[in-house]
């Protein structure tokens, strides 16, 4: 049976301010101006003649036009709940603050803080509100005189309790190479974790020695399919109607209809599509290694 993972991103870039934009968002106490909005939906779906769809859930991410505050709202369909995600981050695009929400309910704060000299993180503050606990994380940071690289130690405490030591070891270039984790005695030896790459410097394997149990345990990171030149395609894209959140579903029966021919191509187990006007991108891609039938349909509207 034929079964692919297709994976269709829309990106519409639009300069056009329409009556129905959302100009402003809250995040708790602070209201700030919408730079973009991106809705995003996932639908599962079935082709014999024509595409039949069906949504499995959307979510929408509000960012401020410096993409200095981004809300996530996910709207999970099988569950009924919406779940929001607010990342704060600093002038380097580096996260200082992440709020999660179920609903209206806030659930949990976390605040970083990062070193001045090496740019990393100092402090970890976490505030669970579902389950009253708190999480603090300080890093101290000193030259790995054996290789040159960095060597931080992490001290991590539960409700005021220290609970563990982790040794962490960079390399020169600030890639992290192997992890010792530490009772809170900072000597008993609980587990050790190497980390293994590529010629392209990509993580390819971690390595876990459980001291306990005395054995080493393997765990392969997912690889990325490389994708055949003959199954990379660009075409231009024209469009004979506007895209509205009311006609989106339409419009996507009608464009991957049109399309068939390249988004089901079986001589191509791994696709890329893209379709390029002045003001839009649409791109599809399509993984051999997945098992259902998936669509992200995704507008995204500038604002400012």
């Amino acid at each position: 049976m034929y079964r692919i993972f297709l994976f269709l991103n829309y990106l519409f870039i639009s300069n056009i301010i329409t009556s129905t934009a959302q100009t402003s968002f809250r995040v708790g106490q602070e209201v700030y101006q919408t730079g973009t909005i991106q809705s995003i939906y996932t639908y599962y779906y079935e082709f014999k003649d024509s595409f039949k769809i069906k949504i499995i859930d959307s979510c929408q991410i509000f960012s401020t036009s410096d993409s200095l505050v981004n809300l996530t709202t996910n709207y999970l369909l099988a569950e009924s709940i919406i779940k929001k995600n607010v990342d704060i981050l600093n002038n380097k695009k580096k996260v200082i603050r992440n709020e999660t929400y179920t609903n209206a309910n806030l659930e949990k704060i976390i605040n970083i803080k990062y070193d001045n000299k090496t740019g990393m993180k100092s402090v970890y503050e976490e505030d669970n509100k579902v389950n009253g606990n708190k999480y603090y994380k300080i890093y101290d940071y000193e030259t790995d005189k054996s290789s040159g690289g960095l060597i931080a130690t992490e001290t991590s405490s539960l409700n005021g309790k220290i609970e563990s030591y982790t040794k962490e070891y960079f390399d020169k270039k600030k890639v992290k190479i192997k992890e010792v984790k530490l009772h809170s005695n900072n000597k008993t030896v609980m587990d050790i974790v190497n980390f293994f790459y590529d010629a392209n410097g990509k993580l390819k394997e971690r390595t876990i020695y459980f001291t306990d149990f005395k054995i080493t345990k393997h765990f392969p990171e997912p690889q990325l399919t490389t994708i055949s030149p003959k199954c990379y395609l660009n075409y231009p894209l024209i469009l004979t109607e506007k895209v509205t959140n009311k006609n989106k579903i339409v419009f996507l029966k009608k464009f991957m209809l049109k399309n068939k021919e390249n988004f089901l191509k079986k001589d191509c187990a791994d696709l890329l599509c893209k379709y390029i006007s002045l003001n839009y991108e649409i791109s599809a891609k399509k993984s051999s290694d997945s098992q259902n039938r998936i669509i992200i349909f995704s507008i995204k509207e500038k604002i400012n």
